[in-house]
């Protein structure tokens, strides 16, 4: 019962996060191609490619592996609607929607275990409402980063549960939360296995100062791998395969990380605004963290010091071990955000891919709201109520504003489905995925006079395979079998001991 009126409460409160949405027409994004992506993938899946690495219609009317390289897990949610009547646009918002509202749902779980349902309301709905949520939708469009912000917390809550001794139900959530993140987005993805591995790390360390167990670390590797395997149909192919094409071009021009990195004083504030990222201080959009979600976590550090110091937290209690690395684990993401880190950024395997530093807001939020809900842990219920009264009123009349887009206009589908609009406008904006060697065609008449464009696409239903790819499916699928059977031996487990 708790549950589910902590749950209706957080629903309750994040639909006026969606509630653009729900606004007949469609608005203006930095990525404006999602009622595309979610059209191709639906007409793939229709023509029975499972898993889907290639569309007809892109690619310059080529062809085109866009889900060989680009994270697939948000468009089969939004091709559902697609193939069930719901327009492509309707379709595309429905999966933003989805993704926005899970962001809050999945902090709740995850806070809940580490500070009770009160501080889980809280710790949620600062994540649902914090600034650069809002702007990863109204003003980047970045569907795929919205959803691994969503499912970043069922991973963690995975690993949370392993540090309580809850061994298996954690390893399992644990490798579900990381192939939900992996094949949601390819650079928080990667983000997230570097935090895994030194997180793993750390206990490791803690192991042989005998402040957890072996069963935990071993436990931690096994849900890590678990997850990798499950994702490896998506994320073998898209590393291994990613030199054949010109995906070297994101990290170009425009999307170098030496001119992304932020100020200090931007992640405390900066005016809003629905632009472009550029060097220095001449950014066009907020990376504002948030003011709320900043001093209602620095509070938390405080009492969790306090009651440190005074013993009314016990040493010996496993979560103090998650705390101290969550300090750390934020302080590093903020450190990596600012150019004093460049040096990092130079010699770190594929850095570059990530483009741009400010991305690390997604991990600065994520520690922050669970610093929130571990720090108060221990704190009265009337000063949990009192923080989640704040929290609420801060959030209402400072945060709400920025989850609505530039302006709102009505739309035809035609404008992101059509031959001509797939073929060209579409393709356009994303053509890294193409042969390195690919020379672009310089205009739509050109690309009408190629009699390639047809022979090469009409071949529905046709499997384009490989290798890699063959191998990386049978991975996927070994996994998948392991992660059942542990999960049913777990139950099985779980029904003899009750008995």
């Amino acid at each position: 019962m708790k549950i589910l009126l902590s749950l209706t409460i957080i629903l309750v409160i994040s639909f006026f996060s969606i509630r653009p949405l729900l606004i007949e027409g469609y608005f203006p994004m930095h990525d404006d191609t999602q009622p595309s992506r979610v059209y191709e993938m639906s007409q793939q899946l229709k023509e029975r490619q499972f898993p889907v690495r290639w569309v007809a219609d892109l690619g310059y009317g080529y062809g085109y592996p866009l889900f060989n390289f680009y994270a697939p897990l948000p468009y089969y949610i939004g091709s559902l609607f697609n193939l069930s009547g719901f327009n492509s646009i309707d379709s595309a918002k429905i999966m933003m929607g989805i993704g926005m509202l899970l962001a809050g749902t999945t902090m709740f779980f995850l806070a809940k275990e580490l500070g009770g349902y009160i501080l889980g309301i809280t710790a949620s709905l600062l994540y649902q409402f914090a600034p650069y949520h809002a702007l990863d939708l109204y003003v980047r469009g970045a569907v795929g980063e919205v959803y691994a912000y969503a499912l970043l917390p069922i991973a963690v809550l995975g690993a949370v549960l392993i540090f309580k001794s809850k061994y298996k139900k954690g390893m399992i959530i644990y490798a579900l939360g990381t192939f939900l993140v992996l094949t949601s987005h390819n650079i928080l993805g990667m983000i997230f296995l570097y935090f895994s591995f030194f997180v793993l790390v750390f206990s490791f360390i803690f192991f042989l100062a005998k402040k957890v167990s072996k069963k935990m670390v071993i436990s931690l590797l096994k849900g890590l791998l678990l997850g990798v395997g499950l994702s490896s149909f998506f994320i073998l192919p898209a590393f291994l395969e990613k030199d054949l094409t010109k995906v070297s071009s994101l990290t170009m021009k425009g999307s170098n990380f030496s001119d992304h990195f932020v100020y200090l004083n931007q992640l405390w504030d900066f005016p809003w605004g629905y632009g472009g990222s550029a060097p220095g201080l001449d950014d066009g959009l907020s990376f504002k963290i948030g003011k709320i979600n900043i001093l209602i976590s620095l509070f938390a550090v405080m009492i969790f010091i306090h009651f440190v110091l005074n013993n009314k937290r016990k040493k010996e209690n496993k979560l103090n071990v998650v705390f101290y690395i969550l300090v750390l684990l934020t302080f590093i993401s903020i450190f990596l955000t600012v150019d004093i880190s460049q040096t990092l950024w130079e010699v770190l395997p594929n850095f570059f891919y990530i483009q741009y530093p400010w991305r690390f807001l997604n991990f600065i939020l994520l520690f922050l709201c669970m610093i929130t809900s571990l720090g108060l842990s221990e704190s009265t219920r009337l000063l949990k109520l009192s923080i989640l009264i704040i929290a609420v009123i801060a959030i209402i009349t400072t945060h709400f504003k920025y989850f609505q887009p530039q302006y709102i206009y009505p739309l035809d589908e035609q404008k992101y489905i059509s031959q001509k609009s797939l073929n060209w406008d579409i393709s356009k904006i994303s053509d890294e995925y193409l042969p390195s060697s690919f020379i672009p065609p310089k205009s739509y008449s050109e690309l009408l006079n190629d009699p390639r464009t047809t022979d090469i696409t009409n071949n529905p239903g046709q499997k384009i395979n490989s290798p890699i790819r063959s191998v990386s499916n049978a991975i996927s699928l070994l996994s998948f079998v392991l992660l059942t059977l542990i999960a049913g031996w777990s139950r099985k487990k779980d029904i003899v001991s009750i008995d």
